[in-house]
């Protein structure tokens, strides 16, 4: 301690005594390993929540689209008496393209098949370039999709499938619910087939229409190459709890 005498003052001065704060932080090691190890966790888990996240969107798509067709069907019925089922098949082809068209929101008429590239094969007359089968073995090889075709304002592709001279109790609605710019353009997946019937518009695969998955399981399989494997798997899209966790 120091004493200074300043005048008749006396001041009495202290030396400033000045702490050291030590403060803890990470090496730039440490939060390399730690940025590493978060990019290793996110590399595992984002595709995953992804994937979940499109097969939920798939899903609710699939039930609007579903809902969406039915309701063209009944508005068919209230506003023009006319059921359209078995008993309209007699009609000329375009009948009921145009009875749906007239009751849904379309955004583009692709004439009969002007939506689609396909070639011409042995034993069946299109090769479908843009959809494989459900287990993606293959390109779909059918000509259920020739009958009318057109777009909806939501993207989603409609198909038709009726031959009212030789199978008249035979139509084949196919929607394609996420459109062909999105994929992953496979039966089954994002394309899908109902069956209309005179009991109303059903899934294909249910039970009573033409590709009944029971009688049929190479037609909704994981494994087969059948070229219209996945035809039969909307019943299952629509009410199996664990098709969607287990797609090929």
């Amino acid at each position: 301690m120091h004493y200074k005498s300043m005048f008749n003052l006396t001041v009495v001065t202290e030396p400033l005594h000045q702490e050291k704060f030590w403060y803890k932080g990470f090496t730039l090691a440490e939060i390399l390993i730690t940025l590493g190890i978060i990019g290793v966790i996110a590399a595992m888990t984002i595709p995953t929540l992804i994937s979940n996240y499109q097969k939920k969107q798939l899903k609710s798509q699939l039930m609007k689209t579903y809902s969406v067709l039915k309701q063209a069907i009944d508005m068919e019925y209230a506003q023009n008496g006319v059921a359209l089922g078995y008993s309209y098949n007699i009609q000329p082809e375009n009948k009921l393209k145009d009875a749906l068209m007239r009751n849904l929101k379309v955004a583009k008429d692709c004439n009969n098949h002007d939506c689609l590239h396909y070639t011409q094969v042995s034993g069946n007359p299109y090769k479908i370039e843009q959809y494989k089968i459900f287990s993606k073995k293959k390109n779909i090889e059918t000509s259920y999709f020739d009958d009318g075709q057109f777009i909806l304002q939501d993207g989603t592709l409609i198909m038709l499938e009726r031959d009212y001279l030789n199978n008249p109790d035979f139509i084949l609605i196919s929607a394609d619910i996420n459109g062909l710019e999105k994929g992953p353009n496979v039966w089954g997946q994002d394309l899908f087939t109902f069956e209309l019937t005179d009991k109303g518009l059903l899934p294909s695969g249910a039970e009573g229409t033409h590709f009944e998955l029971e009688k049929n399981p190479d037609l909704c399989s994981d494994t087969s190459s059948n070229v219209k494997n996945g035809i039969a798997c909307t019943e299952r899209a629509l009410y199996d709890k664990d098709f969607w966790d287990n797609l090929p």
